[in-house]
């Protein structure tokens, strides 16, 4: 944990190449507590699956487009 900003820096390693989601869901998956809030990129659309408290971004459906709103939510989410 990080004294200043209170943040919690976790990191996890693996051999070879894997996703970074399934290797969130190998190493820590359900054991990261409910009042921690998970923001992830949207390579991790599944995780509300172990995680409620979390944030990911939509991802564009195949063929189609985000909706304005869609991106502007995105946007909030960057920040």
């Amino acid at each position: 944990m990080n004294a200043k900003t209170h943040e919690i820096i976790c990191t996890a390693h693996a051999v070879g190449s894997m996703h970074d989601f399934k290797l969130y869901e190998q190493s820590v998956g359900e054991n990261v507590l409910g009042c921690i809030l998970v923001d992830g990129d949207s390579g991790y659309q599944g995780i509300l699956k172990f995680h409620k408290n979390s944030l990911t971004p939509k991802k564009k459906p195949k063929g189609g487009v985000l909706s304005v709103e869609d991106k502007a939510e995105i946007d909030v989410l960057r920040v």
